[in-house]
């Protein structure tokens, strides 16, 4: 019988090898430099919350206070929409000039005495406050003492940085009620700068809309925010039209519309501005005005600024007077139209006219090559080779 050979015992060491061995047989290795890290679910916390209920018994009725009568009122968001080169950016600086003047300073329409305090800008990164603002302010006589700029929030180690958000908008109410107060107005160049995140979310705009109401209680102050029309606006309600959510529209407590007069240049105002919002207790109207060059000195030099020249006024509701203003307007031809007329009267009782005589006097007159042609296809204008002439031109004229 053989004899069985007694294996011996494993060292502790080399059992724990193997035991490692065999769990990690069927494991996927990583390299060594790859640090795999486990994800754990962060357990949600929800802090307690306050339900804040007043009685109106306690509460007092409070009158609106103009910034300036029936455009900017304390306490509210107004809002400053129109297309793009509509003169929106003269218009804030000729309500800025106006508060910081107060009294019945004529940069602005209404002559209602009013009550001087401090403004600040709130522009974006891509706008230069020297090159087009500050000139602006200056031609429009502002008080340059009571104008502010925000130009941006400066975070450790990282410099200023151009971010816009709600805590900034919180971090700038910090700095105004610490600068001494006597503020009176806020210009938010564009609305999506106090909105921060995606803009086109109507919940997170709204959001952003409401921290502005809450900063404009909390300060006492008047808040303006700018924002475009949609491309596709024409014919439509102007707090429809507004680009992004439609809460751009309706949040706002008063609204003003810029739009390019359909009258010009026959009449002299080649803008109107139309408050397309308001209480109905307010009166509402529009106001023309025109564009001028002004100019303006100081101990930096001699500085030029377009500024508002205010015309007429508009009595009535929005809807009607913008109306009137389309009824108004001249009656704009086509340019194949009028291409058509310039062909009757070129080719009639000329006989055989060289093409490039056409297209070299149409050109003259502002009338395009394709507009001609266009022209030649509704009169039935016939066509035929020089006779004679080698590599001659085509002659149109009249069919008989």
């Amino acid at each position: 019988m053989q004899n069985r050979i007694k294996k011996p015992d494993e060292p502790a060491w080399l059992r724990a090898v193997n035991e490692s061995e065999r769990r990690n047989r069927n494991r996927v290795t990583y390299p060594a430099q790859t640090r795999v890290v486990r994800k754990v679910a962060a357990i949600p916390y929800d802090p307690p919350r306050t339900v804040h209920i007043e009685c109106a018994e306690t509460m007092r009725p409070k009158a609106p206070e103009p910034v300036i009568p029936n455009f900017l009122y304390r306490r509210k968001v107004s809002s400053l929409i129109g297309a793009r080169e509509r003169a929106k950016g003269h218009t804030q600086r000729a309500a800025a000039a106006r508060v910081t003047r107060g009294g019945t300073h004529p940069s602005w329409p209404d002559l209602t005495p009013t009550i001087s305090g401090k403004v600040l800008f709130v522009v974006g990164v891509e706008d230069d406050p020297h090159e087009i603002i500050i000139p602006g302010l200056k031609a429009s006589g502002a008080d340059m003492s009571k104008i502010r700029f925000f130009r941006g929030m400066s975070i450790f180690g990282q410099g200023i940085q151009p971010t816009y958000c709600a805590a900034d908008v919180a971090a700038i109410g910090e700095f105004m009620a610490r600068d001494g107060g006597g503020y009176a107005l806020v210009i938010f160049d564009d609305a999506n700068q106090a909105v921060g995140g995606d803009a086109s979310n109507g919940y997170r705009a709204y959001r952003g809309l409401a921290n502005l109401a809450q900063m404009a209680v909390s300060l006492d102050v008047a808040i303006l925010v700018t924002k475009h029309l949609k491309k596709s606006s024409s014919g439509k309600d102007p707090i429809d039209s507004v680009s992004g959510p439609q809460v751009f529209g309706t949040f706002p407590r008063f609204t003003w519309l810029s739009v390019l007069n359909p009258n010009y240049p026959n009449d002299p105002d080649k803008f109107v501005l139309v408050n397309v919002k308001h209480n109905p207790t307010t009166p509402g109207g529009a106001w023309g005005f025109s564009i001028v060059t002004g100019h303006s000195a100081d101990e930096f030099g001699f500085h030029g600024g377009s500024v508002i020249r205010w015309g007429t006024r508009y009595e009535g509701e929005d809807t009607i007077i913008l109306k009137q203003l389309e009824c108004n307007a001249p009656k704009q031809t086509k340019a194949p139209e009028r291409a058509a007329e310039f062909l009757v009267k070129t080719l009639k009782g000329r006989g055989e006219v060289p093409v490039p005589q056409i297209l070299s006097e149409g050109a003259k007159e502002g009338h395009s090559e394709a507009a001609l042609i266009r022209a030649k296809k509704i009169l039935s204008v016939e066509h035929t080779k020089q006779p004679g002439v080698k590599h001659g031109p085509w002659l149109w004229y009249l069919p008989l």
